[in-house]
C-alpha cells in the first residue's frame, strides 16, 4: 500500500526549502541566558547537544531533497513531503530551545533532566506507529485494516477463491468531526498500518498557498502515478491519497455569492467528481478525506454512490480520554493516579467538550515544567484557564450533519458511522 498525504504546509519549489534550514544565529536559538537551576556550562552543552541533533536530522532530509531534485522522475508531492519533514524538525527543536531559554519563576524547574526527558518522550512518540497510537475505535480500525490492508492484498495478489471474501474498496472515505477528535491521526495511522502489510508509504503535504486548481493538478498526478505504480509492482500496491481540510477544495458552489467565484468552484467540483468517480478501479487508489466542516462539501460528492463511507468522529468519552492521558504520560515514563485529573476536567468542561488533542496538550503543558509531576500540578494547570477545545456550536453542527447523512451511507459502513 502506498500512501500520499495532502494537507497544508509551505511549499518547497525554487529553493524555498532553504529558508527552513537551521541557522545558528536564528532567534529560535538564543545565545544569552541566565544561570538558573544548573550551571551555564551545562546549559551551553545542552544547547550544543540540541543543535547537533537538529543539524543531523535536517542535513539528512536536505540530502534527500538534493537527490530528488536531480531525479527527473521526482514528483511534486515527493518534494512537498520532504519539506514537511524539515518544517516538523524545526518546530520540534524550536520548542526545545524555548523551554531551555526560560529561567524565571515557575520556569526554574527547567533543568537538564527535564529537557532530556522531553527529548526522550519525543523519540518515544515518534516510534508509536499505526493504529497502536489510537485509543479505542476497535471496530473501525478492524474494518479499515480489512479493507485497505488485508482485503486489497487478497483482491490483487491471489487468484479467485470461493473461500476468500473480497474487500469492496471505496473511491472515497470521509472522516468528519470537530477539531482535535483524531481525523488526521486516523489518516496517518492508516498509512503507517498499511506499511506493515506492504511497502513503505509515500507521504505528501500540499502547500496552503496552492490554489484549488493546483491542488487538483497534484491529485491527478498522484492518481496517475498510483495506477502506474500498481501496474509496475509485482505485489500490486494500491495507494491511499489523504486530503486534509477537504472542504476548502470541494465546497459547494452555492455558498459563494460572487457569480465568477461560483462558476469557478463549479468547475473544480466537476473536475474532482470526474477524477474521484471509480478511482478505486481506474487508478487503484482511494481518496481519504478529512474535514471539520462537512456541511460545506458539495452534495454531489456526499452522495453515497460516490462517498459510501462517512465516518463521524465525535469527542471521546471520559474513559477513552483517560486512556489517552495515561498513554501520553507513559511516553514521559510518568505513572500517576489520573482519576482526580479526569474528575477536574469533567467539572471544568461545562457545555463544551475536551478533545483528544486537548488531553495531549495538557500533558505537554505540565511536562514542560516538571520531571515528576503530581496530580496537584495537573489540577493547577486546569484551573489556570485550560478550556475545552470543542464548543457547543461545533457539536451542534456535527450532530446536525450526522443526522442529515443517516440514510446517505452505504450499508457496509453504516454501523461505523
Amino acid at each position: 500500500m502506498r500512501i500520499a498525504f495532502i494537507t497544508n504546509t509551505h511549499n518547497i519549489h525554487n529553493g524555498q526549502y532553504k529558508a527552513n534550514t537551521f541557522n545558528s544565529t536564528n532567534s529560535t536559538m538564543p545565545v544569552n541566558f541566565k544561570s538558573d537551576s544548573f550551571e551555564k556550562s551545562d546549559k551551553a552543552k545542552l544547547y550544543e547537544k540540541i543543535e547537533h541533533q537538529q543539524r543531523k536530522e535536517l542535513y539528512k532530509v536536505l540530502a534527500e531533497i538534493e537527490k530528488e531534485k536531480q531525479n527527473s522522475d521526482t514528483s511534486l508531492y515527493t518534494l512537498e513531503s520532504l519539506n514537511d519533514r524539515l518544517e516538523n524538525i524545526n518546530n520540534e527543536y524550536k520548542k526545545l530551545n524555548e523551554m531551555l531559554s526560560q529561567s524565571s519563576g515557575k520556569n526554574q524547574s527547567y533543568n537538564y533532566e527535564i529537557i532530556m526527558q522531553y527529548m526522550e518522550a519525543r523519540a518515544n512518540m515518534a516510534a508509536d506507529k499505526g493504529f497502536n497510537r489510537i485509543v479505542g475505535h476497535d471496530k473501525l480500525k478492524g474494518k479499515l485494516i480489512e479493507t485497505f490492508c488485508i482485503g486489497t492484498i487478497l483482491n490483487d495478489k491471489l487468484e479467485k477463491n470461493d473461500n476468500i471474501k473480497e474487500a469492496k474498496v471505496p473511491d472515497i472515505i470521509l472522516f468528519y468531526g470537530p477539531t482535535g477528535t483524531g481525523k488526521t491521526t486516523f489518516a496517518r495511522a492508516l498509512g503507517e498500518e498499511a506499511q506493515t502489510y506492504t511497502a513503505e508509504p509515500n507521504w505528501v503535504e500540499l502547500s496552503a498557498q496552492n490554489s484549488p486548481e493546483k491542488k487538483l493538478e497534484i491529485i491527478k498526478d498522484l492518481a496517475q502515478r498510483a495506477k502506474e505504480n500498481y501496474n509496475k509492482s509485482s505485489d500490486k500496491k494500491r495507494t491511499i491519497i489523504i486530503l486534509n481540510e477537504v472542504d476548502t477544495l470541494i465546497a459547494s458552489p452555492d455558498i459563494y455569492t460572487n457569480p465568477v467565484k461560483r462558476a469557478q468552484q463549479e468547475r473544480i467540483v466537476k473536475d474532482f467528481i470526474s477524477l474521484a468517480r471509480d478511482c478505486a478501479q481506474n487508478y487503484k487508489c482511494t481518496l481519504f478525506l478529512t474535514t471539520n466542516e462537512p456541511q460545506r462539501i458539495d452534495k454531489r460528492i456526499l452522495d453515497k454512490n460516490m462517498s459510501p463511507a462517512k465516518i463521524g468522529l465525535e469527542p471521546s468519552p471520559p474513559e477513552v480520554l483517560q486512556e489517552i492521558l495515561k498513554k501520553k504520560l507513559s511516553f514521559f515514563n510518568v505513572s500517576i493516579d489520573t482519576d482526580e485529573i479526569m474528575k477536574k476536567l469533567l467539572e471544568n468542561k461545562s457545555s463544551s467538550e475536551y478533545s483528544n488533542s486537548d488531553i495531549e496538550s495538557l500533558v505537554d503543558n505540565v511536562m514542560r515544567y516538571y520531571k515528576k509531576p503530581s496530580v496537584d500540578d495537573f489540577i493547577e494547570e486546569i484551573e489556570c484557564g485550560f478550556e475545552p477545545g470543542i464548543s457547543k456550536e461545533s457539536m451542534d453542527n456535527f450532530n446536525e450533519f450526522k443526522i442529515s447523512q443517516k440514510n446517505n451511507i452505504d450499508e457496509e459502513w453504516r454501523e461505523l458511522s
